[in-house]
């Protein structure tokens, strides 16, 4: 604790790997969830490609 605020924990290793497959999982398929939205709104590599080089 530090100004009364949790700044760590401890945990077994078994279980921050645990963790860490859990929210990589769950990353995955949030980023599969918007590639999925971004195509049925029409969204194409050229156009994201587009859209990243634009510096305006």
């Amino acid at each position: 604790m530090r100004h009364d605020r949790v700044v760590g924990v401890m945990v077994s290793a078994q279980d921050y790997e645990g963790m860490r497959a859990f929210y990589a999982d769950r990353l995955r398929h949030t980023l599969r969830e918007s590639a999925a939205g971004a195509a049925a709104s029409g969204l194409t590599e050229e156009r994201l490609a587009d859209l990243l080089a634009d510096e305006s």
